[in-house]
């Protein structure tokens, strides 16, 4: 083959090569990072209380709210603590390679058709408007079997977050966003319901909680995804999952499944040119 000829085949073969690779690349957007939000369980809630001891004779717990299965309790009495509770959010429930972002806690009051014990229910909410709640994470997990004579300890100085009750009262949301650094550096521990305390031998008030009532909305940035049909994934979206203190049975929908993307078929390579006349 002449000299020139080869040069020319060589030069635009290369060219159809760039034109192929640039075509395919027109069809392969940047990934991209989709949001949501989901609505999770909170899985474990416990509650201790100053008072709280076991029976010597079966290892059944004692306490003021007759070992309450149905509720969690923050109490202040005479200025001190009386009781906390303990919860732990079902953040596992995120897709793989999630992140949460923000997360805000809903909690109801117990009212009297909900009490397991309506003997002691006079006691479950007394002066809830005076009561100031603060959580704080936990320095260790909360276990799923829970030990009143060794509860978890809090860094509240690390992590904390007070409720807001609502107009009526009957609901507490805590804002749990700055809690979210302390897990991600130290794992989902949970956190403390703490009732803030004046000291002053007057203030009494006393909260309870409906444990299966309790849920969690957590905004979270899923892993990125990266579109192969020129379109720009989904990016944003509203997953529920199931509600209650981890005994749901509903299973939460996966994210959005994203096209199939249709691929670029590059240009067929020049195998000759006509010699020059």
């Amino acid at each position: 083959m002449h000299k020139h000829w080869r040069a020319t085949v060589t030069a635009l073969c290369a060219a159809g090569v760039a034109v192929s690779g640039l075509l395919a690349g027109i069809g392969h957007a940047a990934p991209q990072a989709s949001v949501a939000s989901m609505t999770i369980p909170v899985d474990r809630q416990d509650y201790v209380t100053a008072y709280t001891a076991t029976n010597p004779s079966d290892g059944t717990t004692i306490d003021p709210y007759d070992a309450d299965p149905s509720s969690i309790h923050v109490a202040i009495s005479g200025g001190k603590e009386f009781a906390r509770s303990f919860v732990h959010i079902a953040l596992d429930y995120l897709p793989d390679g999630a992140v949460p972002t923000d997360l805000a806690m809903t909690l109801h009051l117990t009212q009297q058709s909900d009490a397991s014990n309506t003997g002691v229910y006079p006691i479950y909410n007394v002066n809830n408007s005076q009561a100031i709640i603060e959580a704080c994470a936990l320095v260790t997990e909360l276990p799923s079997k829970f030990d009143q004579s060794n509860p978890p300890k809090e860094d509240c100085q690390h992590g904390s977050a007070v409720g807001q009750q609502s107009g009526d009262g009957q609901t507490w949301t805590f804002p749990l966003k700055n809690l979210l650094a302390y897990w991600h550096a130290h794992g989902n521990t949970g956190a403390a319901l703490i009732g803030v305390g004046s000291g002053d031998s007057s203030q009494t008030w006393q909260v309870a909680f409906y444990r299966s009532r309790s849920q969690a909305v957590v905004h979270y940035v899923a892993a990125a995804v990266t579109s192969t049909n020129g379109s720009s994934p989904p990016v944003a979206g509203t997953v529920a999952g199931p509600s209650g203190h981890g005994s749901g049975s509903g299973a939460v929908a996966p994210p959005p499944a994203q096209a199939p993307g249709a691929s670029v078929v590059p240009p067929p390579p020049v195998l000759g040119v006509a010699p020059a006349t």
